[in-house]
C-alpha cells in the first residue's frame, strides 16, 4: 500500500508515545529525508523533528500532539519537510489517537504532499499582492493625472464613431478635467457630436471644426491637432488645443478616437499681447527709422532685424557679422566706430557713437548707435544688444541750423552796416533833425518789412510781388486805380530782397513827395518781366502827376538806389523824366530758374532766383 499511496501523494504515518513521554515515529520510505536513514523503520520523534522539520513547524507538531493526547482528539498540521540539496516539501498530516492497554498512545494517520498546492497558494497570494499594489499605484497615478489635469487645465476624451453616420457621428465622453474646461459640474461629460458643436464650439469656428472632423474620416493616419474657441456653459469664451489619435478597423475605417484637450486661453492672450507689443515696436521702429541687433562677442555673429537691411539698402540676411556691416560704414568713420566698439567690449561700457554709412545707390546716411554689453556668470562679455537709428534728417537739420545761424549772423552784420550807412548818409543830407528822423524812419521800416517777409520763409526767399505790396502798402491800396502791380512769380534771395526793398522804398517816397502819388489823380504802375539774356526788368512808371524834372543835385535816395542795384543786385538803373511823370527801369541778371523740387508756378508764370553778390 505504501508505494501506490506515495505516488498519489498520500503516505501512512504512525506515532507511538510511551507512558514515560518518549515518542517514536514510523516513517514511510517516500517521506524519508536525507538526515533520516532509509534502514530505519522507526526513530525517535525528536530526532526526526530536529533533523527533517524546521523548528517553528516542529513546535507546532509538539503542541498538536500534547493537545491530542490530553483530549484524545485527532489533529491536523501542515509542516515542511527538508529534502536533500536544500529543497523543501509541504505535507499536511492528519492523525487520530488511540490509547493502548499498556497506557501508551498511538496515532495513526496519513501525510498528504501539498507542495504543489502550497506553491499555487503562494503564487496566488503573490499575484493578489501585486494586483493590490498595481491597483494602489493605478489609483495614485489616476490622482496624479487628475492633479495634472487640474493644474494644466487639461482633460481627456474618447470619441466612439458611428459607422452608420455619413459624418462619423457618435458620442464623446469627456473626463472630469475636460468637463471642468467647459464649466460643467464635476463628473464625466458625455454628449453627441451635434450637441457638442451646438453647445460648446464657438459659432465662428464651427465650420472649420466640422471640416476637420470630416477630414478625419478620409485621412485617419497619424496624430491630429487643432486649436479653436469654445463657449463655456457660463457664456465665457475660451481657447482650447486638442491632440487626437484614431483607432482603425481592419478595413481602415475609424472605430474610436482618443485625445486630450487643454485650455490655452492664457497662452493665446499672451501671444496676442506679445503680437500687439511687437506690432507697436515695429511701428515705432519704422516710424523712427530705428533697427535693433544682437552682436555675439565670441563668434562675432550679428543677429539683426530686417530694418537694418532696409536702411542700408541690402538684401535681407546680407549682414551676418561685424565685417559685413563695416563694408557699408563710411571709410572716414570706420576707425572711430571700431575703436568705440572695442572699448565698449573691453571695458563693459555702453556704446554711444554717431557715424555715416553708404548705401549701394551712393546715398550717405547718418546713423546713431547705442548698445549695451551683457556678461556671463564669470564676468566675461557675452553679447551686445543695441539699436541703430537713422538720424540723417536730424543731422541735415542741425547743418541747416548751423548754416542758418551763420547766415543770420552775416545778415545781421550786413544789416547793421546798411543801417549805419543809411543813418550817416541821411543825417549828412538832412536839413533838420526832423527831416532826418522822417527819412531814417521810413528806410528802417522798409528794411523791417523785408525782414518780416524773409522770416516767414525761414530766410530762404521772398516773393517779388509780396515785397512790392508790402513796400507800397503805407502809400495806398495796391490793386486800386492809383497803384497797379503785375508780373510773373519771382523768388528773391535774402540779400537781393533787402536791397530791392530799399530801392522800392526810395522810389515810393519820391513818388509821394514829388511824383504821381502826391496828387489825387496820379497813378503808379509797377510791372516786371523776364527780358532777354536771363534778365529781370522792373518798370516803375508814374503818370498823371506833376511833370518829372531831373534834379539839379544828386540826393541820397538816388545814390542809394543806384548803389544798391549796382553792388547788391549786379544790375543797372535807367531814369526817364517825362512830362507825365517819372519812369525808372531796373535790369537785374538772374542766376537760374527754381529747381524742380520747388512749387511750380501756374500757367504762364516763371519763378526765378535773383543772384546774390559776394559783397
Amino acid at each position: 500500500m505504501e508505494e501506490p499511496l506515495s505516488r498519489l501523494g498520500v503516505m501512512p504515518l504512525r506515532l507511538i508515545k510511551s507512558p514515560d513521554g518518549a515518542a517514536r515515529i514510523h516513517i514511510p520510505s517516500a517521506m524519508q529525508a536525507e538526515p533520516v536513514q532509509p534502514s530505519q523503520e522507526a526513530m525517535d520523534l525528536e530526532e526526526f523533528l530536529v533533523a527533517a522539520v524546521p523548528s517553528d513547524d516542529a513546535e507546532h507538531w509538539r503542541e498538536a500532539l500534547e493537545r491530542s493526547a490530553a483530549q484524545m482528539e485527532p489533529y491536523t498540521i501542515e509542516f515542511r519537510l527538508l529534502q536533500s540539496a536544500g529543497s523543501t516539501r509541504w505535507l499536511r498530516h492528519t492523525a487520530a489517537p488511540t490509547r493502548m492497554d499498556d497506557g501508551t498512545v498511538s496515532w495513526t494517520g496519513v501525510a498528504l504532499d501539498i507542495t504543489d498546492a502550497r506553491r499555487l497558494e503562494e503564487q496566488r497570494e503573490q499575484a493578489e499582492s501585486r494586483l493590490a499594489a498595481a491597483e494602489a499605484l493605478l489609483k495614485a497615478r489616476d490622482r496624479e493625472f487628475q492633479l495634472v489635469e487640474e493644474i494644466a487645465k487639461l482633460g481627456h476624451w474618447t470619441w466612439s464613431h458611428d459607422p452608420s453616420s455619413q459624418r462619423g457621428g457618435g458620442r464623446s465622453r469627456y473626463s472630469p478635467g475636460a468637463a471642468a474646461i467647459f464649466g460643467v459640474p464635476p463628473g464625466a461629460l458625455e454628449v453627441t457630436d451635434e450637441d457638442y458643436v451646438e453647445n460648446f464650439v464657438h459659432p465662428d469656428d464651427r465650420e472649420a471644426f466640422e471640416a476637420a472632423v470630416a477630414a478625419l474620416l478620409t485621412d485617419s493616419s497619424g496624430r491630429n491637432s487643432r486649436e479653436y474657441r469654445i463657449r463655456r456653459v457660463d457664456g465665457a469664451e475660451r481657447w482650447v488645443h486638442e491632440v487626437e489619435e484614431v483607432l482603425l478597423r481592419r478595413d481602415g475605417r475609424p472605430v474610436e478616437t482618443a485625445g486630450i484637450i487643454q485650455d490655452i486661453t492664457e497662452r493665446k492672450q499672451a501671444e496676442l499681447a506679445l503680437r500687439e507689443r511687437e506690432e507697436r515696436l515695429h511701428a515705432a521702429l519704422d516710424v523712427s527709422r530705428t533697427s535693433t541687433y544682437r552682436w555675439n562677442l565670441r563668434t562675432n555673429a550679428i543677429q539683426e532685424d530686417d530694418s537694418i537691411d532696409r536702411l542700408i539698402g541690402v538684401e535681407s540676411g546680407a549682414i551676418r557679422n561685424l565685417e559685413d556691416y563695416f563694408t557699408h560704414v563710411h571709410p572716414a568713420d570706420r576707425d572711430a566706430l571700431a575703436a568705440a566698439a572695442a572699448r565698449s567690449a573691453r571695458e563693459g561700457t555702453d556704446l554711444a557713437v554717431d557715424y555715416r554709412v553708404i548705401r549701394p545707390d551712393g546715398a550717405v546716411l547718418w546713423m546713431s548707435e547705442r548698445g549695451r554689453i551683457f556678461f556671463d556668470d564669470h564676468g566675461k562679455p557675452l553679447y551686445m544688444t543695441g539699436a541703430i537709428a537713422d538720424i540723417t534728417e536730424r543731422k541735415m537739420f542741425e547743418e541747416h541750423q548751423r548754416l542758418l545761424l551763420a547766415e543770420l549772423s552775416h545778415r545781421v552784420k550786413n544789416t547793421l552796416a546798411v543801417v549805419h550807412s543809411i543813418a550817416l548818409q541821411t543825417l549828412r543830407r538832412s536839413s533838420s533833425l526832423d527831416a532826418f528822423a522822417e527819412s531814417f524812419r521810413g528806410r528802417i521800416s522798409a528794411l523791417s518789412r523785408a525782414h518780416s517777409l524773409l522770416t516767414r520763409s525761414q530766410w530762404r526767399s521772398a516773393g517779388l510781388e509780396e515785397l512790392v505790396n508790402q513796400t507800397l502798402a503805407p502809400y495806398g491800396t495796391v490793386g486800386s486805380n492809383a497803384i497797379q502791380v503785375s508780373g510773373p512769380r519771382i523768388g528773391l534771395r535774402p540779400k537781393p530782397a533787402l536791397a530791392l526793398a530799399l530801392v522800392l522804398h526810395e522810389l515810393a517816397t519820391n513818388a509821394v513827395k514829388y511824383g504821381s502819388l502826391s496828387t489825387p489823380a496820379g497813378r503808379l504802375s509797377i510791372r516786371w518781366e523776364l527780358g532777354p539774356r536771363e534778365t529781370l526788368v522792373i518798370d516803375w512808371r508814374e503818370v498823371a502827376g506833376p511833370p518829372a524834372a531831373e534834379p539839379r543835385t544828386r540826393g541820397f535816395g538816388r545814390t542809394l538806389i543806384e548803389r544798391a542795384v549796382a553792388h547788391e543786385l549786379d544790375g543797372s538803373v535807367r531814369y526817364e523824366f517825362l512830362p507825365i511823370g517819372l519812369v525808372c527801369q531796373i535790369a537785374v541778371p538772374l542766376t537760374s530758374e527754381l529747381s524742380a523740387e520747388a512749387s511750380r508756378p501756374g500757367p504762364g508764370l516763371s519763378e526765378v532766383l535773383v543772384r546774390e553778390s559776394d559783397g
